[in-house]
This record gives C-alpha cells, sequence and structure tokens, in this order.
C-alpha cells in the first residue's frame, strides 16, 4: 500500500468521526468508521544496492604500470588484458635463464662423452682381470672413474630440470605482467593510474573492482531483530531511491543471514533482496528504501489502530478491546485482530463505528 492510499484511506474513516455532545457536561468523542478493503502489513527497512558478484582485479607482481587497457563503465570478457607492467626486468632474467640452460646443456653432452669414455675404458679392464693381465688396482680405479662419471651427469640432468622449472616460473612471471580480468563484467572501480608502480609484496594490490552483471543485483537490507521473525524467502518488495523520486522498483526476498551486527545497542540482521535492472537505471551503491510485504488480505474490516489504543478515562485495557457508543457511553467489544500496516488493523467483529478518542466532559 502506497503512501497516496494510506493518505485516502485514513481520509475515508475519519470523514466518520464527529463529536457527540447533547450538552456542554457531558463528555464528547470522536467516532471513526470500519470500512472493507485490503490490508498489506510491511517491514519498513533501508539497504544498499550492491552487484551479486564482485571481483577483485589485483596484481601478483610489483613493477610499474606502463598501459591501461580498461576504464570505468567498461564491458570486459574473461581473459581479457585490463593493464600491463613493466617487464624488462622479467625479459631480462628469462633471457639469462634461457642462456643458463643451453650452458647446462652443453656441459651435459661434454659430460656424457666423458661417460661413454670411461665405460669403453672400464669395460676394456674387465677381460684383463679375468685374465690377470692387470692389477685389482687399475680395475678400480677403471670402474670408480665410470661410475663417478655417470653420478656427475646425474648430477647435470638435476640441475638442468632445476633451471628449468626456474625458467618456467618467469615465464609465469612474465605472464602475469599482463592484468587479465577473471570473468565477464563490467568495471565499476579503477584504482590505478598510469605510471603507478604497485607493491605486492604483502598481498595483491586491488586494481581494478568488476561487477559479473549489472542487469540483476540485489539489496543488503537492515533488519531490525523485533522485525526478522516477520520475514521469509520469496516475500514481494518495493523500494525506491532517491535518484528517481516518486519511482517504485519490485524485488524478491532471497536470503535472511544468520550473523547479526550490533549498532547502538539494536541488533540488526541483513535480508538479501534480488532485483532485476534491465535498463540499467540502479547504480551500486544507492540507498534504497524499503517496503518488505510480511502479510497481506485481499478482504478485511479495517479499524484505524488508534481505536485499539484508546480506553475511557480511569479504564485499564484489557486484550485487543474497541469501544463503541451505546446510549451516549462507551461500551468495550472484545476483537481479535488480524494484519495490521501500521495505520489501520484488521478486526474479526461486526462494528460500524468506533471511538477513537475524546471522553474528557466540556
Amino acid at each position: 500500500m502506497n503512501n497516496s492510499i494510506t493518505v485516502a484511506l485514513i481520509g475515508s474513516l475519519i470523514a466518520g468521526v464527529y463529536s457527540l455532545a447533547p450538552n456542554s457536561t457531558k463528555p464528547t468523542y470522536r467516532l471513526a468508521a470500519v470500512d472493507e478493503g485490503p490490508i498489506v502489513a510491511v517491514v519498513t527497512a533501508t539497504g544498499t544496492i550492491n552487484p551479486i558478484t564482485t571481483v577483485i582485479v589485483g596484481s601478483q607482481l610489483s613493477g610499474q604500470v606502463v598501459e591501461i587497457l580498461a576504464n570505468y563503465n567498461d564491458e570486459v570478457k574473461a581473459d581479457q588484458i585490463v593493464a600491463r607492467l613493466n617487464s624488462d626486468q622479467i625479459r631480462y632474467k628469462l633471457d639469462a635463464a634461457k642462456a643458463d640452460i643451453a650452458q647446462m646443456k652443453a656441459t651435459k653432452t661434454m659430460q656424457e662423452v666423458e661417460v661413454a669414455q670411461a665405460e669403453r675404458n672400464y669395460n676394456r679392464q674387465i677381460p684383463l682381470r679375468s685374465s690377470g693381465a692387470t692389477s685389482e688396482a687399475l680395475f678400480d680405479a677403471a670402474r670408480s672413474k665410470f661410475e663417478s662419471a655417470k653420478s656427475q651427469l646425474d648430477v647435470i640432468d638435476a640441475q638442468i630440470l632445476q633451471r628449468e622449472a626456474a625458467l618456467r616460473q618467469i615465464e609465469v612471471d612474465l605472464r602475469n605482467t599482463d592484468i587479465r580480468s577473471p570473468v565477464d563484467g563490467v568495471v565499476i572501480q579503477r584504482n590505478v593510474e598510469l605510471g603507478q608502480t604497485v607493491a605486492a609484496t604483502y598481498q595483491a594490490p586491488t586494481l581494478f573492482t568488476l561487477a559479473d552483471d549489472l542487469h540483476r543485483m540485489e539489496i543488503a537490507a537492515n533488519i531490525d531483530e523485533t522485525d526478522v521473525g516477520r520475514i521469509r524467502p520469496d516475500q514481494r518488495v518495493t523500494f525506491g531511491v532517491t535518484a528517481y523520486p516518486g519511482r517504485e522498483f519490485e524485488g524478491r526476498v532471497r536470503q535472511i543471514r544468520l550473523g547479526s551486527t550490533t549498532v547502538s545497542n539494536v541488533v540488526i540482521y541483513t535480508a538479501i533482496i534480488s532485483i532485476e535492472n534491465p535498463k540499467l537505471e540502479l547504480f551500486p551503491g544507492m540507498t534504497a528504501n524499503l517496503r518488505i510485504e510480511t502479510a497481506a488480505k485481499e478482504k478485511a474490516y479495517r479499524v484505524l489502530n488508534a481505536a485499539l489504543r484508546w480506553t475511557p478515562p480511569g479504564t485499564k485495557a484489557s486484550g485487543p478491546t474497541v469501544y463503541v457508543l451505546e446510549n451516549g457511553s462507551p461500551k468495550p467489544v472484545p476483537v481479535r485482530t488480524g494484519v495490521t500496516d501500521g495505520v489501520v488493523t484488521e478486526i474479526m467483529s461486526n462494528v460500524q463505528s468506533v471511538i477513537i478518542g475524546g471522553g474528557r466532559a466540556h
């Protein structure tokens, strides 16, 4: 129920208000009619509009930014380059690593020759030792030299593997100088400038913030603990933003988060409201004023809430009760109440008009 409907409803109910004053010594009362119509119970709240998914684009390397290839509001694709860091130093390391590996492979070739020669010498000693034509010492020396040469070849192989692993790491670093978008999205924040040096010593610095899809967004609504028990998934939500005065947007409750925060001794829960944004009119960060519809009745007997609060002077309230005027005096009528929107309340009782104020003699 929007504000204009509420004002019209109150006006129609109070149109039946009148004073009963047969003479100046009797009390007067203000009466209001009980009418029939719809009631929608709502919880009001405020919240912030956000993208459903926000992705941080950072840098794994430290270095100077030499190119910026994406700006605010740009649509980017997954794996698209959005910025570049200076890669000169890494390229020098890459060239040096490749040269080092080439040198180690040449050393391996030379060692393979050594192994082949040592193997031939050792193989010659085997029949000589069997015939006694060579000494045990010469045989052991040839065998040891052959085994040592093979071991040295294994060491060189391991060193080549180590240097190749270092080369791959340098190649990864070189690729990481191209800062790429991890997802399809829209740039909503750019936190880097051309020529800026970024430092990734302890954690990746944030360069860009992306929203995956601004056509579908959500509102994180702050719900007071006194109202959270009335919130359920899939309830209808209407809201407005100050950017569009008089406009009403719609959404649905998607989730009530169990975690709470305390603000000024008030416990607050967060409800997530799913919204559609087909024309991209709603921006991230906008404040939304929400009305969450928690209950509704198409046809109900409605009474102003003032009638449920009023009691004759000196009388204590006892359960839901309204007072009707009978023979010039207030008469209590116990009622069962239903849905309320904060202005009017549904009552299960066949009364036509009720007292909403007065009771003092004039």
